[in-house]
């Protein structure tokens, strides 16, 4: 039996079954073989809602929109990207900026916070 915890948005409703495991609907076409999550660092994107020891639930494989937030590899470590097709209609504050899709390994689907 399934609990209601939180139905903020009809879009991702959270529940939590009897074994205690949360599970957000709403992400229809992801393909699990490629979902992954990591763990944020750093400050550049808390406009986006995302602070040190985030966690970033990502697909890899899937091609970028204009506004994403992307995973780029850089010596072999996963860093954060903003996604933008043109670069010079926009002025970023502190986010890293990438125009080229193919150097994106993986989309941002959703970001999370943990306090306890």
């Amino acid at each position: 039996m399934e609990k209601h915890v939180n139905k903020k948005s009809p879009k991702h409703v959270i529940s939590m079954n009897e074994s205690g495991q949360m599970m957000i609907s709403g992400f229809q076409g992801l393909r699990l073989n490629r979902m992954f999550c990591m763990e944020a660092e750093g400050h550049r994107y808390h406009k986006s809602g995302i602070a040190d020891h985030s966690l970033l639930l990502c697909e890899a494989g899937r091609q970028p929109r204009n506004g994403d937030l992307v995973i780029v590899s850089e010596d072999n470590a996963p860093v954060l990207y903003r996604f933008r097709r043109n670069l010079k209609d926009y002025e970023p504050e502190q986010e890293r900026v990438l125009s080229d899709p193919e150097q994106v390994e993986a989309i941002v689907i959703g970001s999370f916070n943990f306090y306890q």
